[in-house]
């Protein structure tokens, strides 16, 4: 058992982490699934669920390899519908979150293809992977499906932004740059060095106790701001509504 093994492990040498510790125990017999989840700045539904709404929020797009990665075989990008979001919860209080899909043939030219304009479609009538349905929820994005009108069952597949991401291109400074008061209005670039130095704390406390970082300003005095935040009872609603419980019993487990 990978367990026992894991188990071994940890009191021999004491250097498992918790997460791997969690993961080799199994899941919890008791689970919990959403029919919405927001994640990554994409809000996701699941496609029974957005038969309700005006909305499309279902489409899942998983990237097949990196481009860093040096492959001879070109990179399969995957295509589905999400029908269920399920979070399965391990000992030690871990959560895995997963998406179960309905994933798209895109091995073969009768199940994906690109039009004439270069856009990836997709044939919705074919489906592929079937016993292979879960995807880590983080490795998931959101792509619209539009419908072809002139080629029933294909649609266009548009991969989107999240909410409040810009695509704003990463710079490297020399030691030139960085040691000069550099700037240009020109080209907005995310800086991957900041000009602020943990030397400016001084005297301040980092760490506590327990080596954690402490954040805590201890400078200036302490000031309580009373506050109301107004409750928007509709959204909640619709919160409540996307959260569910789901069991597990003995049943299964024996299968």
């Amino acid at each position: 058992m990978i367990y026992e093994q894991i188990y071994d492990l940890q009191r021999e040498t004491r250097q498992v982490s918790k997460e791997l510790y969690s993961l080799a125990g199994g899941p919890c017999r008791e689970a919990v699934s959403f029919r919405g989840y927001i994640l990554k700045g994409y809000r996701f539904h699941t496609r029974d669920w957005e038969k309700q709404r005006k909305t499309q929020n279902s489409g899942i797009f998983v990237k097949g390899r990196d481009d860093d990665d040096q492959q001879e075989e070109p990179a399969i990008d995957f295509y589905g519908a999400l029908t269920e979001i399920i979070e399965v919860w391990y000992a030690g209080r871990f959560r895995v979150l997963l998406f179960k899909c309905d994933w798209r043939d895109v091995t073969t030219e009768r199940g994906c293809r690109k039009d004439k304009y270069g856009f990836t479609c997709v044939n919705v009538d074919r489906s592929a992977w079937k016993e292979e349905p879960f995807v880590i929820a983080r490795q998931a994005e959101q792509v619209f499906y539009v419908k072809d009108e002139e080629n029933h069952p294909w649609h266009v597949a548009i991969r989107t932004q999240p909410r409040s991401s810009f695509n704003v291109p990463e710079k490297v400074y020399t030691e030139e740059e960085l040691c000069a008061d550099y700037s240009s209005p020109a080209v907005a670039f995310q800086e991957k060095y900041s000009g602020f130095s943990i030397d400016d704390l001084g005297d301040q406390t980092l760490e506590d106790d327990n080596d954690n970082f402490v954040w805590d300003r201890d400078d200036v005095p302490v000031e309580t701001v009373d506050y109301v935040a107004e409750v928007d009872s509709q959204r909640q609603d619709d919160d409540d509504d996307d959260l569910e419980t789901i069991y597990t019993d003995s049943s299964d487990d024996d299968d």
